[in-house]
């Protein structure tokens, strides 16, 4: 928690078609997910692993997957399936940690994709493990 009772969380980011991944130590819960995405792709730089220069912030989607762990003392019931979830560049993360159906494993976890990419296709089509 900050002075004004804020939490502050460790957050990963993974972009599984390039096998990368960012660990952001501090995101607060009242930071949006667009707010981090800029500051890490701005439209004039590029990741040394984007050889296709399609990451940048205002091209990129986030996902997160309902029902991914169990929660804490509690069977995984029928009707509580896993889905990846679209997450807005507006949204805040204490609305997605505070999502009916979001149980934090360990830290939160959100999947980086490109718009309208052929590998976004294949990551919503793929089955959650």
């Amino acid at each position: 928690l900050d002075d004004e009772k804020k939490m502050h969380w460790p957050v990963l980011f993974l972009y599984e078609e390039h096998g990368a991944s960012d660990f952001i130590k501090d995101f607060c819960e009242d930071d949006t997910f667009g707010m981090h995405l800029e500051r890490m792709f701005p439209a004039d730089q590029r990741c040394d692993w984007d050889t296709e220069k399609k990451y940048v912030h205002n091209n990129l989607e986030v996902y997160f997957v309902a029902n991914h762990v169990v929660p804490f003392k509690e069977k995984l019931k029928k009707d509580k399936r896993k889905r990846k979830i679209r997450v807005k560049h507006t949204t805040t993360l204490k609305t997605v940690l505070t999502h009916k159906e979001y149980v934090v494993p360990g830290f939160p976890v959100f999947w980086i994709v490109v718009a309208d990419s052929p590998y976004k296709e294949r990551y919503l089509q793929s089955e959650i493990k």
